[in-house]
């Protein structure tokens, strides 16, 4: 008894069922031509002769019953079939690269993982937190790209972005949501005794950090303060700053809690007044489609995650 399996989909066009057994040379030449739209090229690429990729193609054409390509006499253009194939042929392959460079390269040899990051957020939660990461995974070295910057993720520079954004868009990146932060009013434990109230808080020195404008105005509209009418208004530029400020006694801050998490356990912060609220955007790991699969990107941000869910571990 003979089975043909077959592989049912739903196209725009309707509901599509189609012999598994699609040949894998069409696939790929699909892929490549579809890449550089240049059979020629592609011939080149896969080190054949362009009738056999043109060949392939026409046979993948006749297997899915539809045009993939406008073949003119100087150019070659996607139809919209072959647009809509496209981005899933190459992400197939994508995975196919990196599954099978995850299994046959050598488990001992070192990676070095470049990492951007927040400076704050490096010195006040993730340094210390980082030997559990060696221990766990002693061949990935993570090399730390830091700013006080507010920045989106730079792939020109790093393979990884720890990052917080409100609605982040950028091509070829893929931003993988790992939580949304609390955000909590802290100050030391001095300053605090003072702080019962709205009016006491309105007396006391608001500690502003000019990357993060809307953190105060989010924490104070959720606890119904409104418009606080502060006395006094230090600005800095960086949030490392603002927090050694408010542990001095400067003022009282707004922040995500995960940051300054250590310094409220050790008592060198109090949140005093009011409760944690959502902060506005989320926090994302950020990195390229072509990295995804990395076994340093993927050890890592299960890592992360693991840390995230236990902010004292």
């Amino acid at each position: 008894m003979v089975c043909h399996n077959t592989l049912r989909y739903i196209h725009p066009k309707g509901t599509v069922s189609m012999n598994r057994n699609i040949a894998l040379n069409g696939l790929r030449a699909f892929e490549s031509a579809a890449r550089l739209l240049s059979f020629t090229a592609a011939s080149e690429e896969l080190g054949v002769t362009p009738s056999a990729v043109s060949h392939q193609i026409a046979a993948l054409e006749e297997a899915l019953g539809v045009r993939l390509f406008q073949r003119l006499p100087r150019t070659l253009l996607l139809t919209e079939d072959g647009e809509i194939l496209r981005p899933y042929i190459s992400e197939a392959f994508d995975k196919i690269f990196q599954g099978t460079s995850l299994v046959t390269s050598d488990v001992t040899k070192p990676q070095t993982l470049k990492l951007q990051v927040y400076v704050t957020v490096a010195a006040r939660w993730l340094m210390s937190r980082l030997a559990s990461f060696r221990s766990s995974y002693p061949n990935v070295q993570v090399q730390l790209d830091t700013t006080i910057m507010d920045w989106d993720f730079d792939p020109n520079r790093t393979d990884l972005g720890f990052i917080y954004a409100v609605n982040p868009r950028r091509d070829g990146v893929e931003y993988s949501q790992l939580f949304k932060a609390r955000l909590v009013l802290v100050c030391n434990k001095a300053l605090a005794l003072d702080l019962k109230s709205r009016s006491a808080l309105a007396q006391s020195t608001k500690i502003e950090v000019l990357q993060s404008p809307l953190d105060w105005e989010v924490w104070s509209q959720q606890n119904k303060f409104g418009e606080l009418p502060f006395a006094h208004v230090q600005q800095f530029d960086s949030l490392m700053l603002a927090i050694e400020a408010a542990i001095q006694g400067i003022g009282v801050l707004v922040i995500p809690e995960f940051i300054v998490h250590d310094d409220l356990r050790a008592g060198r912060l109090v949140s005093p007044l009011g409760r944690s609220v959502p902060q506005l955007g989320c926090w994302y790991l950020a990195c390229t489609n072509a990295r995804k699969f990395d076994k340093g990107v993927v050890s890592f941000k299960k890592w992360l995650g693991e840390k995230l869910a236990s902010p004292s571990s």
